[in-house]
């Protein structure tokens, strides 16, 4: 009878044993910065100032050029409940170019928060800015019939922001409608097509050293459309989510974040293995008992 129980004590340190070992090196997604549009109510997202929801950012800072008068650029909450929404609400933005009139534009800064919880922060090695967009038309109008929607990941807060990478989706110079990367590397084509656009779209942009990075695209269900490496000249301290002369059609953005994937160190990993070890050892000993 006491031969069974130490067996059976053997096989359950055995198992403790394996357990420890299988947490050793996983990694955990840390979250820093997050926000999307369930966190706002009806008139909270409809003008040139929108209430600071979420965490780890700034306030949002809104910039719209050439809106005219009526208003034909600007932004607004939308709850029809697009592929990209959580609890039915997506970020709105529109930017109609009226009859003879300027090209809009509509820019939604987002900065970073420092670490401390004050000032401007800054993306990190081994950090992830993602977020999700979808658009319903790129069409334009004007003399150039230029249009864009995008976000732009910048060097400074708000309209002092510089590029320092850009994904776009629209009409570029009259060569028709197409996905666009810029970096420091310079301008890279996508597959992107406006049939994944309008379906909704999953972006993660990963940096790996203090200059370059990893973007990927995905579907709202998860699925990887494309993926691209490159390099950036500067850090990145905020979003901007933009729409320019996008008449066709209104856009969607969602699910702003900043997160960070974390190891475990290598005292704690030490830790972990001399305790497996231990465990297996004793193990061993008591099963000759």
């Amino acid at each position: 009878m006491g031969s069974q129980l130490s067996s059976v004590k053997a096989l359950m340190l055995v198992a403790a044993a394996s357990s420890l070992l299988a947490t050793v090196g996983v990694a955990s997604a840390a979250e820093i910065a997050s926000d999307n549009a369930s966190n706002y109510t009806a008139g909270q997202f409809d003008s040139a100032i929108v209430p600071n929801q979420g965490s780890g950012f700034q306030n949002w800072y809104v910039n719209i050029v050439n809106n005219n008068s009526p208003p034909y650029a600007g932004l607004f909450l939308d709850t029809s409940g697009t592929s990209i929404a959580t609890a039915s609400n997506s970020w709105g933005v529109y930017a109609n170019t009226p009859s003879g009139g300027n090209d809009p534009k509509v820019d939604l800064y987002r900065p970073l928060v420092g670490d401390n919880g004050t000032g401007t922060g800054a993306l990190e090695s081994g950090q992830t800015m993602s977020w999700s967009m979808l658009s319903t038309g790129v069409a334009g109008t004007g003399a150039d019939n230029l249009t864009s929607i995008g976000v732009a990941l910048q060097n400074g807060v708000n309209t002092g922001g510089f590029d320092e990478f850009v994904f776009e989706y629209g009409n570029f110079s009259g060569e028709g409608d197409h996905a666009l990367i810029s970096d420091a590397n310079g301008t890279t084509s996508t597959p992107i097509d406006f049939a994944e656009l309008s379906a909704g779209l999953k972006l993660a942009f990963t940096l790996t050293t203090a200059s370059t990075y990893n973007f990927t695209v995905d579907t709202t269900g998860g699925t990887l459309l494309y993926s691209h490496s490159g390099s950036i000249a500067a850090s990145i301290n905020q979003f901007d989510l933009f729409d320019y002369n996008t008449t066709g059609g209104d856009g969607y953005f969602n699910s702003l974040a900043v997160s960070s994937t974390s190891t475990p160190e290598p005292a704690s990993l030490a830790m972990f293995g001399a305790g497996a070890l231990g465990l297996l050892g004793l193990a061993r000993r008591r099963w000759r008992i």
